[in-house]
């Protein structure tokens, strides 16, 4: 008999159908033993959160691909917003407390530089682009002029800003993270 095809669903079922002398353990036995932990871990779905991670991050944790991203996104929301304690959403990595401050003063400068220009760009956008008549196409035009903006001086934005980044991936990929 021919290799089955990926659609082949009768396969699927006998090859993972409980007999009345198996229970779910037995199953679970026999799927381990036949096709090992790794195959297993393909079969695990697990979903993650990461708070706060710096756009390296970000882009390091969705290298390989290996799973379904949801991440942040810097075209939709402005990164000029600070926090309870006045600071911008960037990450600080281990530096000499001199190295720090000059460090929190450049990226915060950075941060500065772009709030102006994403402001400035999104009133220039809506400008050029008046709002529509219709009220229900308002909100469409908000945000279609803000992604415009946020899409023009991204750029500007500093590896170390923060976003979340949602993970939907095997337990063989987040393994392999």
């Amino acid at each position: 008999e021919a290799n089955p095809g990926p659609t082949d669903t009768a396969w699927i079922l006998d090859e993972f159908i409980l007999t009345e002398e198996d229970d779910a353990n037995a199953l679970i036995r026999r799927v381990v033993s036949e096709f090992g932990d790794d195959s297993v871990q393909q079969l695990v779905g697990v979903h993650v959160v990461v708070e706060d991670a710096s756009n390296l991050l970000t882009k390091k944790l969705e290298w390989g691909r290996l799973a379904a991203y949801l991440e942040q996104s810097t075209r939709y929301i402005y990164f000029d917003k600070k926090d309870a304690n006045g600071r911008y959403r960037y990450y600080i990595p281990e530096l000499e407390p001199f190295a720090e401050k000059d460090y929190c003063r450049d990226v915060d400068n950075i941060f500065d530089l772009y709030s102006f220009m994403v402001r400035g760009v999104t009133e220039y956008v809506r400008k050029k682009n008046p709002a529509p008549l219709n009220p229900q196409e308002r909100a469409a035009w908000l945000q279609a002029t803000r992604a415009a903006a946020c899409d023009a001086v991204r750029p500007v934005l500093p590896v170390a800003a923060k976003s979340t980044v949602g993970i939907f991936a095997s337990a063989q990929a987040i393994s392999s993270m």
